[in-house]
């Protein structure tokens, strides 16, 4: 097996869609969360805008979640929709994680984060549009996924 240091890993693995599973440091407790990377060219980008998937659970189910969805902020996803969902999942779009590659690459090099597939083009347009849709994200944030 040839060894890619993490350094150039990152410059390799960054495409859109890519999804990466750590935990976020905004996160409480300990559990890992798959986050899809949503930047049209995160390899030329400086920072890297991902959206957070969480399982669906009776707590989501209430009226906020639902006024977030009428919204068109969160996205719901089924394993149809990609490999790494096993269960129906969210996407909560107004709220993107933004890291820098040099983050990412701390993350890869602490072996804090898992690298997987990219999502089907099809999910990844479903959110950006999620992102795009909400109010609270900034323009300049939303301009490095148009």
């Amino acid at each position: 097996m040839i060894y890619i240091p993490p350094e150039l890993q990152v410059l390799i693995l960054l495409e859109p869609g890519r999804v990466y599973l750590f935990k976020a440091d905004h996160h409480k407790g300990s559990k890992l969360h798959y986050h899809v990377i949503v930047n049209t060219d995160p390899s030329s980008d400086e920072r890297i805008v991902m959206v957070t998937a969480t399982s669906i659970s009776l707590k989501h189910m209430d009226d906020y979640w639902s006024n977030l969805v009428k919204l068109g902020v969160i996205v719901q996803a089924t394993s149809e929709d990609a490999d790494f969902i096993q269960h129906p999942t969210l996407f909560r779009c107004d709220e993107p994680i933004v890291l820098t590659k040099q983050q990412i690459n701390n993350k890869i090099s602490e072996g804090l984060l898992i690298q997987k597939e990219a999502v089907p083009e099809k999910l990844l347009t479903r959110l950006r549009d999620g992102l795009l849709n909400s109010d609270t994200v900034e323009e300049e944030i939303k301009k490095l996924v148009r």
